[in-house]
């Protein structure tokens, strides 16, 4: 099942911590590659997972120890008011490209997705998905190379069975 959290960071708190003025904080946390080191942080606190030691691999990438089991290995993303892309980042950017097979090889390297919505910051929104979510997409024609911009990623989890929201209630 595909769980869904939300919770609300301060401005204010931000910009006092990294001594930066609050209209940086705004901007900056707009920027996907800017916020991804926050989310790794916050997948770890929020869903239980652990930054992979050997460092940053193709994506940002986490694990969950699950009892009597093997490591469920987690990619750790960014919805931002551009959109989202599930593929390994290197085929994403300028003179890069991307298809169908490598876009479903990407997310067969996942079980499972934790997507962090920083469309209506401060307000964060968590999407932990499974990755046959993602694979039923793309068999369906909904999720292509291209990514998803932010109201067709919200409209297909809507789509889904059985989402369960579940708040939050953090201190940040």
């Amino acid at each position: 099942m595909n769980t869904f959290y939300s919770f609300t960071v301060s401005p204010p708190m931000i910009a006092a911590a990294l001594n930066i003025p609050l209209k940086k904080v705004r901007r900056l946390f707009k920027d996907g590659r800017v916020v991804a080191g926050f989310c790794e942080l916050w997948a770890e606190t929020i869903c239980g997972v652990r930054k992979h030691k050997r460092g940053n691999g193709v994506f940002s990438d986490c694990y969950a120890l699950m009892p009597d089991e093997e490591p469920i290995e987690v990619a750790v993303r960014t919805l931002t008011p551009q959109g989202i892309k599930f593929q390994d980042s290197r085929y994403i950017g300028t003179g890069r490209t991307c298809d169908v097979p490598r876009l479903k090889a990407s997310i067969r390297r996942f079980d499972s997705w934790i997507v962090f919505d920083i469309c209506n910051f401060p307000r964060i929104a968590v999407y932990k998905l499974k990755g046959r979510t993602l694979e039923e997409w793309i068999d369906s024609g909904d999720l292509r190379p291209t990514g998803l911009k932010p109201q067709r990623f919200i409209d297909l989890l809507r789509s889904e069975d059985g989402p369960k929201w579940r708040p939050l209630d953090l201190a940040l």
